[in-house]
């Protein structure tokens, strides 16, 4: 008898465990302490449907995050209405910061390395200066290629304040990933 009700409180623990896993949104894979908070304000299941928190996988390192992105083009489409890689790393952003909880500075950094045709994201005056201006704001480290630079004859006072220098943008990708930094290459036009 004791052991039976030793099983079944077992069995009904391991239960609770597991249901409560999922309506926090974790898979059982994760720490269960995902989500801190939700982007839209409703729950996974509420805005995805029924049974979306269970197969929602979220990040399992939430302290000393470190992204570079790789930024090569101005505009993410034909028309240039939209920004290369700026609409990504805002979403990074909020998945760190609303999904996760994390703060920046504190548990993750972003870079942002600019060169190529994306000389024109970080000159005064470019239609997408108050998205590099906002990303500078929250913390993202922007820094352009001097080759680029050099090539297109752009001096530090051309620049959106707060971009900084690089000698060169694929070494300092390179070299930020031998410094631990995850390599994000958005898609191109």
């Amino acid at each position: 008898m004791l052991k039976t009700t030793t099983l079944l409180i077992t069995a009904f623990a391991l239960y609770f465990t597991y249901t409560s896993l999922s309506i926090a949104g974790d898979r059982d894979d994760d720490d269960g302490a995902c989500p801190v908070g939700w982007v839209s304000g409703l729950t996974f299941d509420e805005e995805f449907g029924p049974g979306s928190a269970a197969v929602t996988r979220c990040i399992k390192k939430r302290e000393k995050v470190r992204v570079v992105f790789n930024v090569y083009q101005q505009c993410k489409n034909s028309s240039c209405t939209k920004p290369f890689a700026i609409g990504n790393i805002k979403n990074a952003i909020k998945d760190y910061e609303i999904t996760h909880g994390m703060e920046v500075g504190e548990d993750y950094k972003i870079v942002a390395v600019v060169y190529g045709p994306a000389w024109k994201l970080i000159v005064k005056g470019n239609p997408f200066e108050s998205a590099v201006k906002d990303l500078i704001a929250k913390g993202v480290k922007v820094e352009f290629c001097q080759n680029t630079a050099r090539n297109n004859n752009i001096k530090l006072a051309d620049m959106v304040e707060g971009v900084t220098f690089v000698t060169a943008g694929v070494t300092a990708i390179a070299d930020y990933q031998q410094l631990g930094y995850a390599v994000v290459t958005p898609d191109g036009p």
